[in-house]
């Protein structure tokens, strides 16, 4: 399994938390400002994409020093980081991948994220937004939501429509039903025990599973 850890530049995640999603073999990929988040949890890049507008010189230099590649972008790019880091890895093998520091912040790179995200959809690439508390991702084949029962789990449609929505160890179970974009149909469900699954015929389906 090759597995890529994004680092972006939104709010920072705690360092233990970071440092726990990198495992040996994982490769790990810095969008700007996160690059000085993975150090600061004392992971180094593999390598850091961006405009560096909110990466500090020092940063930089000690990136560089290390022989952490870095691939420079114009700050009027028509991308943001998050976007570029994304392209740029799923242009090479990666069967999982897992992005951290990209949600909380401000409310419209928070919805741009998540439309940045099916980029992966598309590569038919399993691809998960992680904090502590909060986990967003899009169905790819059989989706697992581990958890604890009474976590909260949300379903948005963001195509015009997702059919055949098929559910196991949620409160309220989906039988082949179908979610339309703008519904609320799908709004706090629960996880009934430690775990469940999701899948989807066809359609665009993001999950929000909250930790309580």
């Amino acid at each position: 399994m090759s597995k890529v850890v994004v680092v972006a530049g939104g709010e920072p995640c705690p360092p233990e938390f970071l440092r726990h999603q990198v495992g040996p073999g994982t490769r790990l990929v810095a969008a700007d400002r996160g690059a000085a988040y993975a150090l600061a949890a004392g992971v180094v890049p593999d390598e850091v994409l961006g405009d560096f507008d909110s990466l500090e010189a020092a940063v930089v230099s000690d990136l560089r020093q290390r022989g952490v590649p870095l691939h420079a972008y114009r700050p009027d790019k028509d991308q943001s980081d998050l976007e570029l880091v994304l392209d740029h890895v799923l242009e090479g093998p990666v069967t999982e991948l897992v992005v951290l520091c990209a949600l909380g912040g401000r409310l419209d790179h928070l919805l741009t994220n998540a439309g940045v995200l099916l980029s992966a959809r598309r590569h038919n690439v399993s691809c998960r937004v992680l904090s502590p508390e909060t986990s967003l991702f899009y169905v790819v084949g059989d989706e697992p939501v581990e958890g604890t029962g009474g976590d909260w789990v949300t379903l948005l449609a963001m195509s015009d429509a997702v059919e055949g929505i098929w559910s196991s160890g949620l409160k309220y179970p989906w039988r082949g039903e179908t979610l339309v974009r703008g519904s609320s149909l799908g709004l706090s469900n629960e996880l009934l025990a430690e775990g469940a699954h999701i899948r989807a015929e066809s359609g665009d389906l993001l999950v929000v599973h909250t930790r309580r």
